[in-house]
């Protein structure tokens, strides 16, 4: 074997792709195959998702999990710098697999097109060493700290916003993200990016904290607790102690309310304008016929994983699993409506 490669687990890998890490005294060539040998999932390939995604592929995490629901628009550009003007219209997920593999084809890949929730959150985290947050709701993030718990996974909790982005490590033992938010605020009351922007060198602060704690984590099996808190205008960082709850009802009672309740079978996406409809039922979406029986009606536009549909105000974003993103309502009955018309009608019950 060339004394440039050395063997972790199942693969042989080249010391010549990791050797400025290797040469930090925190890493180390153990601490390279800790890495090589680890398996994350990166939950949201936005801003903090795709940026951690790539942080960690370069770093040689061995088996990385990139699951997203979304797809990639023009305004992601601005922070989202795994894509370009080329992937607009395409799932984040497997757009994002597919770059991911060209930097680093030594470890494994994986970009899922689904909605966190409950009924598939812990498919998704189970067996994993470490899970990353890349979303940008608190609703998936509730739901993601009652898996991690029950599952005793520890994750990274990230967000950001507008100049502001916090992160924080959270333990099986606690305190976790219900100690911190013991309850989640109302939806109108949360400021979103599309409500309030954001500045585009944020989320690459946030990510790279994210991914540095999971590195660490990784290597040595430390992971410290505490909210760490960034005003990237201001240039102020500050660490913020927060103590686990008596009473929290997850890391203390081990009561996991979100994984009890079902997902609804719509939802407002906040700030965008927009709402998300899940099929009633299993099915089987012919996007190709779908487009065909469409074209009469509206605008059609083909991607190899979306079908835009656009007619009126309404543009409709259908991915083959059935679900919709409806853009140009926020009324979830007008939304249901839509979809039963333009959707469930030429859908076939698997």
């Amino acid at each position: 074997m060339n004394q440039n490669s050395y063997i972790s687990g199942r693969a042989t890998i080249s010391m010549d792709r990791y050797v400025r890490q290797v040469l930090l005294s925190q890493i180390g060539e153990e601490g390279q195959r800790a890495l090589h040998d680890s398996s994350v999932a990166i939950i949201g390939c936005g801003a903090l998702g795709s940026s951690i995604a790539e942080h960690l592929t370069r770093a040689g995490v061995g088996t990385i999990l990139v699951v997203d629901r979304d797809f990639i628009e023009l305004s992601n550009l601005q922070r989202q710098h795994l894509f370009t003007e080329m992937d607009v219209g395409e799932p984040k997920a497997e757009t994002a697999e597919t770059k991911l593999k060209a930097i680093n084809s030594d470890i494994s890949i994986t970009g899922i097109v689904d909605d966190i929730t409950s009924r598939n959150v812990e498919h998704y985290i189970q067996d994993r060493t470490l899970v990353l947050d890349g979303t940008d709701n608190l609703d998936v993030r509730f739901l993601l700290n009652d898996a991690c718990n029950k599952n005793k996974i520890p994750w990274i909790f990230g967000a950001c916003v507008a100049v502001h982005g916090m992160s924080m490590n959270i333990q099986p033992e606690g305190p976790c993200l219900r100690c911190l938010f013991p309850q989640i605020p109302p939806r109108d009351s949360i400021p979103t990016c599309d409500t309030v922007g954001i500045m585009n060198t944020l989320p690459t602060i946030v990510s790279s904290i994210q991914s540095t704690e999971a590195i660490k984590y990784l290597v040595s099996g430390q992971l410290d607790s505490g909210l760490l808190v960034v005003d990237v205008w201001e240039r102020d960082v500050r660490t913020i102690d927060v103590s686990q709850r008596k009473n929290c009802p997850c890391c203390v009672d081990h009561i996991y309310e979100s994984l009890d309740v079902r997902a609804p079978s719509a939802t407002i996406l906040c700030g965008r304008d927009a709402v998300q409809v899940r099929p009633p039922f299993e099915m089987s979406l012919s996007l190709d016929s779908l487009a065909e029986s469409l074209s009469s009606r509206g605008f059609v536009k083909r991607t190899p994983h979306i079908l835009f549909f656009t007619r009126d105000t309404q543009t409709f974003s259908i991915f083959s699993d059935g679900r919709a993103i409806i853009k140009g309502t926020n009324d979830v009955k007008e939304a249901q409506s839509l979809y039963e018309e333009y959707v469930e009608k030429y859908a076939k019950e698997k």
